[in-house]
Formats: structure tokens, sequence, C-alpha cells
């Protein structure tokens, strides 16, 4: 699915013909469904590094500074292979030159396999989300579209209305009411009711943000 496909979705959702919902509306709203879903349901990307190579690689591809965590290491080599490892046997740091990531040690083994969370994509070319996940981001889209409809509304009052009946009436309250069930709904889709998920099964551990060098590490001259 393509990125004009999420759009029509979106609009769909909405349910309405609204002139102030414009093409940069529907995009920004888009992008921020898919933030906001790459927060719930991260994509899990794997890479591979040879410990030879170190104690200092550059970060693996796709890594989003501000974003990224590593989320298991494991052996990568020999009998050992998908056998877990500590997290903290790996360090991202930032360097006057950016982000890297740093052996704390010495590791009994030749290579190391990383599972780290990206941020998802879509674009007109590129499409990260698998077909179970366009309707939960055209929801949150739409969800994020008829609240702004509803922002945008707050001061018009339909006159017709009388005084008890206009708070409970209004066209603001209406899309304000179609934008809850709608978030309400999408979080029934992803399954939580947290602000942030972590992909099941996948232990995360904070970024570690520390600028600085190891001295003493055996293994590497």
């Amino acid at each position: 699915m393509a990125l004009t496909d999420l759009q029509s979705m979106a609009r769909r959702m909405t349910r309405t013909d609204e002139a102030s919902i414009t093409a940069e509306d529907i995009d920004a709203a888009i992008r921020t469904a898919i933030w906001r879903y790459s927060m719930d349901r991260a994509r899990v990307m794997v890479a591979e590094i040879r410990v030879a190579d170190g104690p200092v690689f550059a970060l693996p591809d796709g890594w989003e500074a501000g974003f990224s965590v590593l989320a298991t290491i494991e052996h990568g080599d020999g009998e050992l292979e998908g056998e877990p490892l500590p997290l903290s046997i790996l360090r991202i740091e930032e360097t006057a030159a950016g982000w890297r990531m740093r052996l704390t040690g010495p590791v009994d083994t030749s290579s190391l396999r990383l599972r780290y969370t990206v941020p998802h994509r879509v674009t007109q070319t590129e499409d990260t989300l698998a077909a179970r996940e366009w309707e939960a981001v055209s929801t949150y889209a739409a969800a994020h579209l008829l609240e702004q409809i509803a922002a945008a509304k707050s001061g018009d009052v339909d006159p017709s209305f009388g005084a008890d009946t206009v708070s409970r009436s209004t066209p603001a309250s209406e899309y304000a009411a179609r934008s809850k069930q709608l978030f309400a709904r999408y979080r029934e889709m992803i399954g939580t009711r947290t602000e942030r998920t972590i992909p099941a099964g996948v232990v995360v551990a904070p970024i570690q943000r520390r600028v600085g060098l190891t001295h003493g590490v055996r293994g590497w001259v």
C-alpha cells in the first residue's frame, strides 16, 4: 500500500466533505499516525556485527536517534547462535562526530546479532506496514483530522438550537465525539490503552546517552 492509499482511507473514515480539510492536513495527519503507530508497534530490524571490527561500530542501517533502541543482542555464530547476551555489552554513545556503538568489554563470540527498533516508513514507493496495520494507521489519522475539525468549529453554534442543547449538539461536539470514538477504536486495534507499548516478546533497554572512551578493553589494539 502506498501513501495515496492511506490518504484515501483516512479521508473516507472522516465521513465528511469539509472543505477545510486540505491535502496538506491529510498528509500531516498520516505522518502523525505513522509516528504514533511506530511508537506503539515499532518495526524491528536485524543487523550483525563482527566483534573483531570493534570496539567501536557505526549505528546499524535505519537507526534513528531519539527513537531507536536495542531490543536484543545474541550470539551470531557457532553453536551459541541465537543465545541472548546482556544489553549492557553494547553502549550507545554520542561524540562530536555523531552517534555510535561501543563494546563495553570483551565478549566470547566472533559476531553479534542485534535486533533494534526503527520507525515505520510510508511513501509513494516504500511501505513498511503490514496489511493488517493499514486500518489502524488510517483510523488514527482520521481521528486526528476530526479532532482538528472539532477545534476549528468550536466557536460555531447552530442558532436553531436552544441554549440548553447547544453544548451537546454543536458541530464541534459531534466531530469531537467521532474523533474520540476513532481514537478508542485505534487503541482496541493495537490492544493497548497505554501511551506507548513495546512489540510483543521484545525487551527494550533505554538508550544510554553517554560520551566518553573505554580504556583497557582486552581483545583490540
